[in-house]
């Protein structure tokens, strides 16, 4: 079974990949379900998939270093979050903060922007997702209220494609002038991107878009090679660009990033039905 080229994945990524299916398949089989998770009463070690476990991983991992992350900040945050995607638990929890002023979400693919959109303008009667966000972010992150401080918060969807290498990929974001406090993102560099040089680049062009002391949040899959978005399409496998932990932590450095907290988490299986990742990276870095 062959993997696809970055190129004709990024020229049929709408044919590839479905807000709803990513959701249904990754998330939640279906909307009886009481949540996409079994239950935080649940010990990781009972959890009887690797991806369950990588789900808790990421939501809370994410959790916590954007908390600390805002932390002392001023009263006027601006946060920026990365291809944002379908799901956007952790720019709903980073609007809970009162000195969160403002959220600006992305994506590359245009779905994924329209969907973004009808949620914040809560035109949300056609939009078949299967979540319940109140219930999802007092599931996930112990708070309620977070879909209506998101909406109030985050006014801006914005086009944002990484792999572009012609200065325009972040134009949008950029048509303010002003630098972000905090930029998130997850499972993406790796994915929306083309190559290791085009990886660093993406992370220069992040530094250049913080403020001096500004925080930047990742999350990618450890050493990837490919995914598949669509478990009802198992034989279309879409590239990604493999990072190890050493190669990140140097790439930030170089880039003008001091690594606050890297934490990684390991596979245990080797099926690679749906994606090869030995697990995942996550990092904290402040530019300096």
């Amino acid at each position: 079974m062959s993997t696809v080229s970055f190129e004709e994945k990024k020229e049929n990524y709408g044919s590839h990949f479905d807000p709803e299916m990513y959701i249904k398949f990754y998330f939640c089989q279906n909307k009886s379900e009481e949540g996409p998770l079994p239950s935080w009463s649940i010990a990781d070690r009972d959890l009887n998939s690797e991806f369950l476990r990588a789900i808790r991983f990421k939501i809370r991992g994410m959790k916590l270093c954007i908390e600390s992350a805002l932390t002392g900040m001023s009263s006027t945050v601006r946060v920026l979050d990365l291809s944002t995607g379908p799901f956007c638990g952790n720019m709903m929890y980073a609007s809970g903060f009162d000195n969160v002023s403002e959220i600006v979400c992305s994506d590359f693919l245009e779905a994924n922007r329209k969907y973004l959109t009808k949620l914040i303008s809560q035109e949300t009667e056609n939009i078949d997702i299967g979540f319940d966000w109140d219930k999802l972010t007092q599931w996930a992150y112990g708070k309620s209220g977070l879909v209506e401080s998101f909406r109030k918060k985050c006014q801006q969807v914005s086009f944002v494609d990484l792999s572009n290498d012609d200065g325009k990929g972040f134009a949008e974001v950029e048509e303010s002038g002003k630098p972000f406090d905090l930029i998130t993102s997850e499972w993406v560099f790796v994915e929306a991107t083309r190559d290791l040089k085009n990886y660093e680049d993406a992370i220069k062009k992040c530094n250049s878009l913080l403020r001096k002391g500004g925080s930047f949040i990742l999350l990618d899959p450890l050493e990837e090679t490919f995914w598949v978005p669509d478990g009802s399409k198992p034989d279309v496998r879409l590239p990604s660009v493999p990072v190890s932990p050493q190669w990140l932590t140097d790439c930030l450095k170089r880039n003008g990033f001091a690594v606050d907290l890297l934490m990684l988490q390991y596979y245990d299986s080797n099926d690679s039905t749906y994606y090869d990742s030995k697990g995942n990276i996550l990092v904290w870095a402040t530019k300096l």
